[in-house]
């Protein structure tokens, strides 16, 4: 087998939606799905940020009222997770959002994690494929 058929569709752009929750002045809730074009995270740029990877590990098993921590934490990856990731429309670190491209201080904490989230899910990582492996539902692999 050809490696160009092993290793095409591991960066394969998906489509995903997240739901943005908003009240409006009458107390009333409405959800607004949002439709992305997202790729999974590479193997090159884990190991390019292992380090903060690793700190994820250890954020996520700390309790949950160290939230500030946890989301300091984040903060490095989700600044290269998400202009890495984010395909259509593309996430920037510069530059004015427009029909083409959202700065990345115009996402909302809600959108901003559940993106991160998403992301995560799409390259195998995170808590359900934990969860996974755990029940051998899939065998561990390093791609997991």
């Amino acid at each position: 087998m050809r490696p160009q058929e092993v290793f095409k569709s591991k960066t394969k752009s998906v489509p995903i939606t997240i739901e943005k929750k908003e009240i409006d002045s009458e107390g009333k809730e409405t959800i607004t799905q949002i439709n992305w074009t997202v790729k999974p995270l590479s193997a090159r740029l884990m190991v390019q940020n292992y380090s903060h990877f690793v700190n994820l590990e250890k954020i996520e098993k700390s309790p949950e009222r160290d939230q500030a921590k946890i989301l300091e934490g984040l903060i490095p990856l989700i600044d290269v997770v998400l202009p890495f990731c984010c395909v259509d429309p593309k996430l920037v670190m510069e530059g004015e959002t427009n029909e083409k491209q959202i700065h990345i201080d115009d996402l909302d904490i809600e959108a901003l994690m559940n993106l991160f989230t998403k992301i995560f899910e799409i390259s195998g990582l995170g808590k359900k494929a934990d969860d996974k492996i755990e029940n051998l539902e899939i065998p561990p692999s390093l791609t997991q």
